[in-house]
């Protein structure tokens, strides 16, 4: 399938496609209408830390492989097991630039077996790897040194229970 990555799919209230859009037109200032599936990008939240990996679906791509996809594409590594945690987590929030966001985001555990490869300078600034405690820790102490979606992450307990929790995957 061929995706294409500058659109956007736009959802409803209850998450149902509704359309799509442009990406540019998705992250400006105090844009507005109907959510979007979550991908933090660099010029909405610079120099702020967020989550590994952002898997946004194309048009007529299923999350899953969005997830794969992103996760090459911004990581240069291919995941070894993907399994859905919080299906029904969302974000909104307005950044200090005006961007309004509105996204769902569904929560997936990725496991990797290999070390970043290349990472994507648009995408990452500085790859590392912490640990759950200090994440959380830092979520509690340095709150705005993380994007307002990873803060309610790490908030979230769902995100760290041994067993994912159960929903739809789309």
């Amino acid at each position: 399938m061929t995706v294409h990555e500058d659109e956007v799919v736009l959802l409803d209230e209850a998450g149902a496609q509704v359309g799509t859009a442009a990406e540019a037109t998705r992250h400006r200032p105090r844009a507005t209408g109907p959510g979007r599936y979550a991908r933090t990008v660099k010029s909405t939240w610079p120099g702020v830390w967020t989550n590994s990996c952002s898997g946004r679906p194309c048009p007529g791509e299923k999350l899953p492989a969005a997830v794969t996809r992103r996760v090459d594409a911004e990581l240069g590594i291919i995941p070894a097991d993907i399994t859905l945690i919080l299906p029904d987590f969302r974000c909104r929030t307005i950044t200090k630039a005006g961007i309004r966001e509105n996204s769902i985001c569904p929560v997936y555990r990725v496991t990797v077996h290999t070390p970043l490869a290349h990472p994507d300078p648009n995408e990452v600034e500085i790859p590392a790897w912490i640990p759950r405690t200090a994440l959380v820790a830092r979520a509690g102490d340095d709150a705005r040194s993380l994007t307002p979606c990873c803060r309610d992450k790490c908030g979230n307990s769902a995100c760290w229970a041994p067993t994912p929790v159960a929903g739809k995957s789309t």
